[in-house]
């Protein structure tokens, strides 16, 4: 199975060090967004778009030129992803250390190599919801929430989580310890992970809690052998595993 750090995400460079260019925060058609998001993530010396406030991509179609990266800076900061279709030849990556919130609903995405979506990764209370839509990356799938932080909180409902040449990992407050498929007992503790009728379409698929979390998968579907697939929750948490095709038990 292959080994995926939460803390680094896919791309090898960590949430908190993005660096930043300016951005307003507005609502923005798929367009106009994948336009400026493309232009500010190749533009030295900063290579992604910050948003200090509140962002909302909706409707329409945008494609990236090359890759994403979104910087969800300040502390309330709020992104969300409405009735939209975002595509490209790229990565596209969502994070930010500041407590945030990103919302994905009704949306279609994907990339040709990683779709990595983050929020918190060092402050405690960062939300990740997806709402009945497609997310794919072809090169690795993420979602992560306050990684080395509390009270992360992820909740996907009604959706798809693809990766075609690789694996699909949700983790709320869970750094994974020494390439263990499991969370360590470190920093982060206290999330919370649901999953209900979804569908993960990857070669491996792993949904983490970390210490006294709580991860609930229910009727969802899985195309992973169940010998790559985890679901978990740390030392002193619960977790739950029911009506599942195929039927994992919590590891």
């Amino acid at each position: 199975m292959k080994k995926l750090g939460f803390a680094s995400l896919v791309t090898g460079v960590a949430l908190a060090t993005f660096g930043m260019a300016p951005a307003n925060a507005a609502t923005q058609t798929a367009a106009a967004f994948a336009a400026a998001c493309s232009s500010a993530s190749t533009t030295s010396p900063n290579f992604s778009l910050q948003v200090s406030g509140d962002l909302t991509v909706s409707g329409g179609t945008g494609t990236f030129s090359g890759p994403c990266v979104v910087n969800l800076v300040t502390p309330g900061a709020r992104m969300l992803i409405s009735n939209a279709s975002l595509s490209g030849p790229d990565n596209f990556i969502i994070g930010g250390a500041a407590a945030t919130f990103l919302e994905i609903s009704g949306s279609t995405i994907g990339v040709t190599k990683s779709a990595v979506f983050g929020t918190s990764g060092t402050a405690p209370g960062g939300v990740v919801r997806v709402t009945n839509s497609t997310i794919s990356g072809n090169q690795g799938a993420v979602l992560s929430a306050s990684v080395t932080s509390n009270d992360g909180n992820i909740q996907v409902t009604g959706s798809t989580l693809r990766s075609s040449a690789s694996h699909v990992a949700l983790g709320a407050s869970c750094q994974e310890a020494g390439g263990s498929v499991f969370c360590g007992t470190g920093p982060g503790a206290n999330g919370k992970v649901t999953v209900s009728s979804t569908r993960f379409e990857a070669n491996a698929a792993r949904v983490l809690t970390g210490t006294q979390g709580k991860t609930t998968v229910s009727g969802s579907a899985f195309t992973a052998p169940p010998a790559n697939i985890v679901i978990h929750s740390g030392p002193g948490g619960s977790c739950t595993s029911n009506n599942n095709n195929p039927a994992v038990a919590c590891s």
